[in-house]
């Protein structure tokens, strides 16, 4: 039953859309045209000029005096400029040619007349029969306009270039309008594909907005809309329907619809058809004015699904700083929220003043779910300022956070944090005072109160600052004294008398042979009549033996003495090696080795060698690249694990292929491939899988299908999961316009992570 009220819904989209009657020429259409195809149908046509931007294209140079290259009847009174007769001039790094010209030179306001063409770096050109160009501001107003909008006008989102071409075009950089214009990714005079508008709002990097649209196939109007909206900054909204299935939804169609309003935000609807849930409908509100501009979705599921979502952001600029609010309410929503309600809100204020700034921020975060809730929320203030050379820094934060469990006791516990720290550049020195508390409000068990300083003076300095720049070349130091008071877990004070100094020298020189070295020491001396002393240092040696291949040395020793009650002085005690070493036997392979040997370990009559790991790879050529990953266990006595992969990439194909080997279990623990844009004819297949050695099944796969419609492309992806959260089948179909980004399914996983052979990981 299911099934065939999917099919059905399909069949009156599909219906709805378009008509029996338009069927056959648009049929008839599509064969003639691909027939007369040329071989590259995006090679650009010389029939119109290539363009940039909506404002000025980027200009050819940098200068700024009128050079006339050629035309004649040029006529200077003051400012005023006049050229006739077919001119061509360079002004403000810009190259203009027109059959006249009138400018100037005082607003750099110009009227080119016939023929006009204002070209910019990279010939990139704004075309019209009359052109009004500011170039001081780059900003212009066209009539009977031509223009070639590349990927870059649409944030490197769009697939291919737009060429728009109409009555009026006008604005700048920012924003640009247009009148009675036609909008296409069809390089031809009578393009397969194109939309018609009386009016057109492109608002690069943002959105592109349609009035009166008329949305063409091959000359055939299939669709009229009074209003289209096409967002430009998000890849994830579609503006066709989208037609799937997944375990979740069942059979569904999605779609979105903009609707205009009059103060100029937009809204875009959506409503969802899902056999399994029943009909999800909300929408996208975002709006944008001169002092604020936020946002706000609501999408709710009715049917066999209580499911809700609701999402807004607010920012605002008031005359005393800033104002962002962000909510988010979320119930029983199957993606991110099933069988629960999450709540969250944030409230920030930033209050600048001169040399110093207050913020302000309200966090609260909840859930529900089976009768457990939790609640965590926090208020801080957080100033800044500058006294001269004194730089303040104060942090006071209010922490609430209730938790309560079926069966068990509820848990809540409230606490203040406040931090305040100060700072005074000595010249030779540098002085800090810093305070850090938390105190527990109301009855808390079980508190713990670690890493109190109540306060601590602390005067650092380096060789800089001691002995002037050429010393501190040759000697990296750094050195702390520091007397205050701290408290542990237990919430006791002790005095701390402390005082370290670090020596670092890193080698960077460009001989085959450098030497890097550290060393420290730390004293630290208890009220509670207890000292510990910590020494420490480094030595690495590194021998270049040739192209990315290098024998290295490390040496590493840290060693404490005595006893500190104070958390952040208790340090690890280690004496270890390690090497490594990377060799070329030949051009296009390379075979690397390294190990350790615990030092500590072998006073204990352990073994000391750490693992013994070997890596190869080869390189034949830049297209092709195989490695391979051997790990010993000296602890287990055998090869523990095995990596393989290999990259192939013939031309824009890439494929990718993965396994490991589990020496501890006997087996190879999973296999991996990877494969993304394989031409085949007019289609493009993308396809990931991940077959699990031990369940000896495949845990999840992706297949994806991009089929190239010139203007557009129609999209497949079915995937399959059979671990993980959200387990099961999904496919999805939808058509895409190269002009606007949308992303597809493929390689990404059900938690939003990248899908690619595991193994590339660790090389």
């Amino acid at each position: 039953m299911r099934q065939s009220v999917g099919i059905a819904t399909f069949a009156a989209l599909i219906a709805a859309a378009i008509s029996p009657a338009q069927i056959l020429p648009l049929y008839r259409g599509m064969v003639a045209t691909y027939q007369q195809r040329p071989d590259n149908p995006l090679e650009p046509s010389t029939s119109r000029p290539e363009v940039r931007s909506g404002g000025l294209p980027a200009p050819v140079g940098t200068g700024n005096d009128l050079e006339i290259i050629r035309g004649d009847n040029y006529r200077r009174d003051g400012d005023k400029v006049t050229l006739g007769g077919g001119v061509e001039f360079l002004y403000r790094g810009y190259r203009t040619l027109a059959d006249r010209a009138e400018g100037d030179l005082n607003t750099e306001i110009f009227t080119l007349i016939g023929n006009v063409k204002v070209i910019g770096r990279d010939a990139t050109t704004v075309e019209g029969e009359t052109v009004e160009i500011d170039y001081q501001n780059r900003t212009f107003r066209a009539t009977d306009s031509r223009a070639i909008l590349p990927p870059s006008f649409f944030g490197n989102r769009a697939k291919a270039p737009v060429y728009t071409f109409g009555g009026t075009t006008s604005g700048t950089e920012k924003r640009v309008f247009g009148i009675d214009s036609r909008f296409t990714t069809c390089e031809y005079e009578q393009p397969h594909f194109d939309i018609e508008s009386s009016s057109t709002d492109y608002r690069p990097g943002k959105r592109i907005i349609f009035r009166n649209a008329r949305v063409q196939l091959f000359g055939h109007t299939i669709l009229s809309l009074p209003f289209l909206s096409i967002p430009l900054d998000s890849r994830k909204p579609k503006y066709f329907p989208e037609f799937g299935y997944s375990s979740d939804e069942g059979y569904y169609v999605k779609a979105r619809y903009g609707i205009p309003l009059k103060d100029g935000s937009v809204f875009d609807s959506r409503l969802d058809l899902m056999t399994r849930l029943g009909i999800g409908v909300g929408g996208d509100y975002a709006y944008q004015k001169e002092a604020y501009s936020g946002t706000a979705s609501l999408y709710k599921i009715i049917g066999k699904s209580d499911a809700i979502v609701l999402n807004n952001t607010h920012q605002q600029q008031f005359s005393w700083g800033t104002l962002g609010i962000d909510n988010s309410y979320q119930k029983d929503y199957y993606l991110t929220s099933p069988d629960s309600t999450l709540v969250s809100t944030r409230i920030q204020a930033g209050i600048p003043q001169g040399r110093a700034d207050t913020n302000l921020t309200y966090n609260r975060y909840s859930s529900d779910f089976s009768g457990s809730r939790s609640v965590n929320q926090t208020f801080s203030v957080n100033d800044n300022r500058a006294i001269g050379k004194f730089q303040t820094n104060f942090d006071l934060t209010y922490q609430d956070n209730f938790n309560q469990y079926p069966g068990s006791t509820d848990y809540s516990q409230k606490s203040v944090d406040f931090r305040a720290r100060g700072t005074q550049d000595l010249k030779q020195a540098n002085l800090a005072v810093e305070y850090t508390r938390t105190i527990p409000v109301g009855d808390t068990a079980n508190f713990y109160s670690g890493g109190d300083k109540t306060p601590v003076v602390t005067l650092s300095s380096d060789a800089m600052r001691l002995f002037g720049p050429k010393v501190s070349q040759s000697l990296g130091l750094r050195t702390n004294l520091s007397v205050g008071e701290f408290g542990d877990l237990q919430s006791n004070r002790v005095q701390r008398y402390a005082f370290d100094v670090d020596v670092n020298k890193p080698d960077r020189t460009d001989k085959r042979f450098k030497a890097d070295y550290q060393a420290t020491f730390k004293q630290g001396i208890y009220s509670d009549d207890t000292a510990q002393y910590t020494v420490g240092g480094g030595l690495n040696l590194k021998y270049r033996l040739g192209t990315n291949t290098a024998a290295n040395v490390r040496y590493q020793y840290m060693r404490p003495e005595g006893y500190s009650p104070v958390s952040i002085d208790r340090a690890g005690n280690y004496h270890l090696a390690t090497t490594d070493i990377s060799v070329r036997p030949q051009k296009y392979v390379l075979l690397a080795a390294q190990t350790g040997y615990d030092f500590n370990r072998a006073k204990t009559n352990n073994e000391a060698w750490q693992q013994f790991g070997l890596r190869a790879e080869f390189n034949p050529a830049g297209y092709f690249g195989l490695r391979a990953l051997a790990t010993y266990d000296t602890i287990s006595k055998l090869w523990s694990s095995v990596r393989i992969d290999s990259t192939y990439i013939p031309g824009a194909t890439f494929l990718s292929v993965g396994a490991r080997y589990d020496g501890i279990r006997g087996a190879w623990a999973n296999l991996d491939l990877f494969l993304n844009s394989l031409k085949v004819g007019r289609t493009r297949f993308s396809a990931s899988a991940s077959y699990n050695g031990f369940t000896k099944q495949v845990d999840g796969y992706q297949v994806n299908a991009i089929y190239d419609l010139h203007e557009a492309d129609a999209i497949i992806t079915v995937s399959e999961f059979r671990t993980g959260f959200r387990p099961g089948r999904e496919i999805s179909f939808f058509i895409r316009l190269k002009a606007f980004p949308t992303d597809t399914l493929f390689g990404i996983g059900r938690q939003g992570q990248p899908l690619t052979t595991s193994v590339n990981r660790g090389f």
